[in-house]
């Protein structure tokens, strides 16, 4: 694993502004370090970068996000709700909060932290209460900058999502090839990957999650699968492996900066009843660590 250049000048001003710890962690989550090779040299953003990015990259991305997802799928679960803003709501104590950045820095870093993490966060879920106040409310927490996130999934609409061009273009599609079934196909910003006969599930380009799973192009349903139970052995050994790997202080403080908390990924990781649940869990844990 290559090493940060911590005597280099950009560095030293994030460690200063921020300490060592939160410092470390803003290189290390850098997008242009997530793929960085064992060879490679850490890209170092300076503190203009860093600020940015939460006052005016951050917001909108996320933003653009949780519109896209619920025009796509008005019924997204909470599950896929808390996947997409990541970074921006924690789970502790089986409530939902907004991240703020640790509390276990000095004044002068929570102040900071405050502000450039905490206060775009708080925003972002302002305005998505705004736009949805069905699904999102707000209240205030205990303690000062504190506030506690409720998310109601919809349950019926008015009107489905707008997959009408996909299911007019996967006909045209058969014709022209005489019947054999595409792999996949793009439609505007809809790209279809095909899981069965006729059967396609949504993905989303930019991130490769899916957004509608499991979709019969011949009639736009849904197709319920059946569930298969999970294999306890496989999460136990899996846990094993997290533990020994990421339960060290340093992706404490890297997960807690980003919203993630540890132990709740553990415990919903061994509170998985199905398989493809606990596949689910597992493939996100893994997007926050490579």
């Amino acid at each position: 694993m290559a090493c940060i250049n911590k005597s280099n000048p950009k560095y030293k001003v994030l460690q200063g502004r921020y300490g060592d710890f939160l410092a470390e962690s803003f290189v290390r989550s850098n997008i242009l370090n997530k793929k960085l090779n064992n060879l490679g040299e850490f890209y170092i953003p300076t503190q203009g970068e860093v600020t940015e990015y939460y006052r005016t990259v951050k917001k909108p991305l996320k933003q653009k996000e949780v519109e896209d997802a619920l025009k796509l799928n008005p019924l997204l679960s909470l599950n896929g709700i808390k996947t997409i803003l990541q970074g921006v709501i924690r789970t502790y104590d089986n409530k939902l909060y907004i991240t703020k950045g640790s509390d276990h820095r000095g004044p002068i870093e929570q102040g900071l932290t405050l502000r450039e993490i905490y206060e775009p966060n708080l925003k972002i879920m302002q305005a998505l209460v705004s736009q949805y106040p069905k699904i999102f409310t707000l209240k205030d927490g205990v303690a000062p900058n504190t506030k506690i996130i409720t998310i109601t999934p919809a349950t019926e609409v008015d009107y489905v999502p707008e997959i009408q061009g996909s299911l007019n273009a996967y006909e045209k599609l058969l014709i022209n090839n005489e019947g054999v079934q595409p792999n996949n196909f793009i439609v505007d910003d809809y790209f279809w990957q095909r899981v069965g006969n006729h059967t396609y599930t949504l993905i989303d380009i930019a991130t490769g999650d899916p957004f509608l799973r499991n979709i019969n192009m011949n009639s736009g349903t849904e197709i319920k699968v059946e569930p298969t139970p999970v294999n306890k052995d496989l999460v136990e050994a899996e846990v094993m492996d997290i533990r020994s790997n990421f339960d060290t202080e340093y992706w404490q403080i890297n997960f807690g900066l980003r919203g993630y908390n540890l132990e709740q990924i553990i415990n919903n990781l061994e509170a998985a009843k199905t398989q493809q649940e606990f596949d689910e869990l597992l493939a996100d844990f893994k997007k926050t660590v490579c």
